[in-house]
């Protein structure tokens, strides 16, 4: 905003914002065309630091202007030049700054921007997470922001993770990572797990924190491929859906990705069968509305079934029983109709 550089929205398109200044007021406001016509503002605050700009001859545009709406007094004059001045002033300001020492490691460092992100602006868990990645492991949150800016634009000749269910961002992707990995919901167990905190002792190790990484980014590779994203999202066409309206809980079908991940990759389900099974899940957990009270419990709930099961059956017996328990004689006569 002060240099005019545009900036990257969360859908990953870039655009400039223009920033408004009153002087009279001393009040920004994001610029529109209400804003722009208003002679009272300085319309995008930008020219005010470029180096060919000369601050007077601003002044002199802005009071040549104001005239032509109104008339201006000679204390509006006084005041007008003091919040200009103190506007071209900003870049000086003094800021706070908290300094490190030179010989602290990089898990302290993540340490330190998650105690202070802490207050303010209630950050998620996953932003957590997320930093620990950048610290650690940036290429792979680089991979997880290039998989979701793909999802969003369609492309002509190649594969790419484009579809019409779902535009996920880099938080929900770590969610089926986290999830398929480490068979975990709750965030904040993950947070800790990937610092390398055993959670029976409560003791810390860089090689504990290494191998969990290590976990995660098998994991990571298996969410963001292609063919398995793909194939999934057939079987959400097999369940009967055909576009995101249709879909009244991201949570759910993200959840299912994981299911589908985990019944491919570490149980070797047949895919006609795996399709079939995770097709049910999907409709049986989105017509419940599985997870959209608590997700992050009912999920751990549902992760912690399926640790420790032993071949194709085991996995398959778990998925049929969830679902012939939840979708019973009752819930289509009574629960279903009554909601």
């Amino acid at each position: 905003m002060v240099r005019g550089i545009p900036v990257v929205r969360d859908n990953y398109d870039a655009e400039a914002i223009e920033i408004a200044f009153n002087p009279l007021q001393e009040k920004f406001e994001v610029a529109d065309a209400a804003v722009r016509r208003d002679k009272s503002y300085i319309p995008n605050i930008s020219r005010v630091w470029l180096k060919e700009s000369d601050l007077f001859d601003l002044l002199d545009d802005y009071m040549e202007g104001l005239e032509s709406s109104r008339d201006v007094s000679a204390d509006e004059r006084k005041q007008i030049k003091k919040a200009i001045t103190k506007l071209h002033g900003l870049t000086s300001f003094p800021f706070i700054a908290l300094e490190l020492a030179a010989n602290i490691d990089e898990g302290q460092v993540a340490d330190v921007f998650v105690r202070i992100n802490s207050k303010g602006t209630p950050l998620k868990q996953s932003d957590f997470i997320l930093t620990l990645m950048s610290v650690f492991w940036d290429e792979g949150r680089s991979e997880l922001e290039h998989f979701c800016k793909a999802a969003r634009t369609p492309t002509v000749g190649k594969a790419s993770p484009f579809n019409h269910f779902i535009h996920p961002d880099p938080d929900q992707l770590l969610r089926v990572s986290v999830g398929l990995g480490f068979k975990r919901a709750r965030l904040n167990y993950v947070y800790s797990i990937l610092r390398g905190k055993d959670l029976e002792t409560g003791m810390f190790s860089t090689e504990r924190r290494d191998a969990q990484f290590e976990v995660l980014k098998q994991a990571q590779a298996r969410a963001l491929n292609l063919q398995h994203w793909q194939d999934f999202l057939k079987v959400i066409l097999a369940a009967g859906y055909r576009s995101g309206k249709l879909i009244s809980s991201q949570n759910n079908l993200l959840f299912a990705y994981i299911l589908y991940l985990m019944g491919r990759t570490e149980y070797g389900v047949e895919e006609y069968r795996l399709r079939r099974l995770i097709a049910r899940w999907f409709f049986m957990s989105a017509i419940t509305g599985r997870y959209t009270g608590s997700p992050e419990s009912q999920m751990e709930f549902d992760l912690a079934r399926f640790r420790g099961l032993e071949g194709t059956d085991q996995f398959a017996a778990v998925l049929t029983e969830i679902c012939d328990s939840t979708l019973t004689s009752d819930f289509w006569n009574i629960s279903l109709p009554t909601e």
